[in-house]
């Protein structure tokens, strides 16, 4: 699997956890939200003036203490389950960004070789080019051995001279982008493109190792609402 591909998937799993966090928080708040309103209403009733008295409102009370104490259970587990949402998201975010830094890096990487062998690749056009007149010129016979340019007549041996210098140049100037090219490849073969995996390995391993931590705290007694000890 492609390293950016990986990454990008083990960033979603951060989000996916995040909303359930997330939904499970809102979820428990609406639970409480309802038991807090089922205990007022039960207070009300027992307290009305035609209401039991004696053991039934003593017991009644007992049960109002349990469920209330439930219910900061409950209050407290939802803002834990928010505090590991945002942490998540925030996680998320990051990783995200470092996941385009990243990307981008190394399409710069791939961007600088593309255009050295572009320009390599031009170099080698124009010296075949010039080297193609100068076989011409050399080849030609027959004729007036004087030439007519721009900026005036030539003779053919002066025009093979200066058609010489520009392929001489062109070959100088080829040699000098093949030899850039190659270190250029050499530099993204060797350091740029290991450089790019090893950074996006670190950030899934950093991601990764943030996912297990909250999952572990999931999954832990001390981050469940403790009903059945307020009950006991």
């Amino acid at each position: 699997m492609p390293p950016l591909y990986a990454m990008y998937i083990c960033t979603n799993s951060g989000k996916d956890l995040a909303s359930f966090c997330q939904a499970r928080a809102k979820a428990e708040n609406d639970r409480v939200t309802t038991l807090g309103r089922i205990c007022k209403n039960f207070v009300e009733n027992v307290n009305k003036p035609a209401g039991r008295q004696g053991s039934y409102l003593k017991g009644a009370y007992n049960i109002l203490e349990v469920h209330e104490e439930m219910e900061k259970n409950g209050a407290r587990f939802s803002e834990k389950l928010a505090r590991l949402h945002k942490e998540l998201v925030d996680w998320a975010d990051f990783a995200e960004g470092r996941r385009k830094e990243i990307k981008q890096r190394g399409n710069a990487d791939e961007e600088r070789l593309q255009n050295a062998e572009s320009q390599m690749e031009k170099a080698k056009k124009k010296y075949d080019a010039l080297a193609i007149d100068l076989d011409r010129a050399r080849r030609a016979h027959g004729g007036s051995n004087r030439r007519f340019t721009l900026l005036g007549p030539k003779s053919t041996e002066q025009f093979e001279r200066e058609l010489w210098e520009k392929v001489n140049t062109a070959d100088t100037e080829y040699a000098t982008r093949v030899l850039n090219a190659q270190q250029v490849q050499r530099e993204l073969i060797l350091t740029q493109r290991p450089n790019t995996v090893n950074d996006l390995k670190s950030v899934m391993t950093d991601t990764d190792n943030e996912l297990v931590r909250v999952m572990q705290e999931l999954g832990t007694e001390r981050l469940l609402p403790r009903h059945v000890s307020s009950i006991d």
